[in-house]
């Protein structure tokens, strides 16, 4: 696994192993879509750092970064909150996959929704709607503590740069309504 500012990249197959929690991962046996790693006792951290402390109220770490309860307002709601970008390069007709691991390091469960943002076609041009990103886009819970390591695909039958920005909603709202976006970034290169 490679993190490389906010942006996280794993070239091949499912990896069952967060090497950086340094925790057992395993595979849901109700959809064998994300990869669920349980977290360690609290006995094994230091009593003196407070990073290791689970915040009051819902906190989620999104892709590294912290999503925390604002109150009920819906204040930001135009803005955006956090973005994460997972990014695949692979060659045309292979298929890749890349995570995003999100920790529920606050204490209340979380629960999610994926809804997908739509591009605006200035020109209205007819354009083919054509899949090349997959994932477990159905709705969830992250309970407190939990680590969730969703896996996303990204194959592509022609050469390009291609990209899909998604909004993870959550109950209760966190960042003040401001959506997280994850934005799904894929090149495919032509092989010789």
């Amino acid at each position: 696994t490679i993190l490389l500012n906010g942006e996280s990249k794993v070239n091949g197959e499912l990896d069952t192993t967060l090497d950086t929690f340094g925790e057992q991962s395993y595979v849901r046996p109700d959809s064998g879509d994300f990869v669920k790693a349980e977290t360690k006792q609290s006995r094994e951290r230091p009593s003196n750092d407070s990073d290791n402390e689970p915040a009051f109220g819902p906190s989620l770490l999104f892709g590294g970064q912290t999503a925390r309860w604002a109150g009920n307002s819906m204040s930001a709601k135009d803005k955006v909150g956090l973005e994460t970008i997972v990014s695949f390069e692979a060659f045309t007709e292979d298929r890749i996959t890349s995570y995003i691991v999100l920790i529920n390091n606050g204490t209340t469960s979380i629960y999610y929704d994926w809804k997908k943002m739509h591009k605006e076609n200035s020109f209205q041009l007819a354009k083919k709607v054509i899949q090349r990103f997959y994932f477990n886009n159905g709705s969830g819970v992250i309970l407190p503590g939990d680590t969730l390591k969703f896996p996303f695909v990204f194959k592509s039958l022609n050469a390009g740069v291609f990209t899909e920005q998604w909004i993870f909603e959550t109950r209760p709202v966190l960042c003040g309504g401001a959506p997280l976006v994850v934005t799904l970034r894929g090149i495919a290169l032509q092989s010789d």
